[in-house]
């Protein structure tokens, strides 16, 4: 009895046509992967100069509130009376033209390049600050986005700072 080989074989446009697809997959991920690359760094240049903004205006913020501090605390121990310290915010005004007063608060704004900072302080008598601070928001023209949230919830000492989403 003779033996049968069984041969397998594979036509050579079927070999071609596998090398071809393989190739084309890899080409098309390699693309993908470039896309991808460049964007996460769009994504990362755009966080850092964001953030670059936001320390920036808030070293400046801490700056200004800092002066601000300053001369409350030189407006209580020249009051006798609440009426008198509240009378005296106008004293605020000369460290800045940028502050502005109106009944007890106080408010300034700051700009860095594209972003904004505002900053809303509420100045308290006999308490153990001389000032509760309302509002410290950032905002970036140049990124088109901008957030608060209140950083001290349910306590005298209130502010807001960006959150990224």
């Amino acid at each position: 009895m003779k033996k049968r080989r069984i041969r397998i074989t594979m036509n050579i446009g079927i070999i071609s046509f596998m090398v071809i697809f393989i190739i084309l997959s890899l080409v098309t991920f390699a693309i993908l992967s470039i896309v991808s690359a460049k964007s996460n760094m769009r994504d990362a240049e755009s966080y850092a100069t964001h953030a670059s903004y936001y320390y920036t205006l808030d070293t400046m913020a801490n700056e200004e509130l800092e002066k601000i501090d300053t001369q409350l605390a030189a407006n209580a121990k020249n009051s006798t009376s609440a009426k008198d310290y509240f009378a005296q915010l106008s004293h605020v005004k000369a460290i800045n033209d940028n502050i502005t007063i109106k009944d007890h608060q106080i408010s300034y704004t700051l700009t860095y390049r594209e972003a904004k900072m505002d900053v809303t302080l509420t100045a308290l008598y006999n308490a153990k600050t001389y000032y509760k601070i309302d509002v410290w928001k950032t905002t970036s023209s140049a990124l088109g986005n901008s957030g608060q949230v209140n950083i001290y919830p349910d306590t005298e000492k209130s502010g807001t700072i960006e959150v990224w989403g």
